[in-house]
């Protein structure tokens, strides 16, 4: 769907509190890599990613799913998750209802984190939906330049019909990818750029949502840690 999708990933630190970073009161953004028309909105459908950020000579790995189909004033729409684990930090779910498009995810009406061992929360709409103080959900366009070989490559443990191809951010930035129709929802077996590759492990049909419990505001999860924090120190 020639898209490079950036979704807010929380990453956790000392605490949830800890991940925030000065003048980011969503911290951590990651990205995952989506080509050419490749995204299916498939109920259930979920694939796991080994991803190595290669300035940091760091690995994490992350889970894509599409859970719900839902209709809103007659639009069409879909709850999606995005889970991250890194070593030695709480996993983190991003839980996101996302418009459904012929060119993929679009519009973002609604977004939730959780960072395991805390409360979920819902994140205020300035910080994925205003361009001035977007923080996630960002969309840079990625164009497929060629298509190079047809495949036969295993992904998640089984063997499925893939193309390798060349393609293109709109910054110029060039990406390396193997992508399948076979794989949903986002079609990517494998994909790399100067800064990050990223590789399928695992996939499958049955996905279930990562987030438990009901959602606080921003404002009262933020006041929450603070409150936890502070019960926490030293008398």
């Amino acid at each position: 769907m020639q898209i490079l999708l950036l979704v807010l990933l929380l990453t956790a630190g000392n605490g949830a509190a800890g991940v925030q970073e000065k003048g980011h009161p969503i911290p951590g953004q990651k990205q995952f890599i989506v080509i050419d028309d490749s995204f299916r909105f498939i109920q259930g459908a979920w694939a796991s990613y080994t991803i190595l950020e290669k300035a940091k000579q760091q690995d994490y790995t992350m889970q894509i799913a599409v859970l719900e189909h839902v209709v809103k004033k007659g639009k069409p729409l879909t709850w999606m998750e995005v889970a991250v684990e890194m070593p030695g930090q709480p996993g983190v779910v991003t839980r996101m209802l996302v418009e459904e498009t012929p060119q993929g995810p679009g519009e973002i009406s609604e977004m939730i984190v959780q960072v395991a061992g805390y409360s979920p929360f819902r994140v205020p709409k300035k910080y994925y939906n205003d361009p001035k103080t977007r923080q996630a959900g960002a969309v840079q366009t990625v164009v497929s330049r060629k298509r190079l070989n047809k495949c036969d490559v295993d992904c998640g443990g089984q063997t499925v019909s893939a193309w390798e191809l060349e393609a293109e951010a709109a910054d110029g930035t060039p990406i390396r990818a193997v992508v399948s129709e076979e794989v949903a929802p986002i079609g990517v077996c494998f994909a790399e750029t100067a800064d990050v590759a990223m590789r399928l492990t695992a996939r499958g049909s049955d996905a279930k949502t990562g987030i438990h419990g009901s959602p606080r505001s921003f404002t009262l999860w933020i006041l929450e840690q603070l409150a936890d924090g502070l019960s926490q120190e030293p008398k």
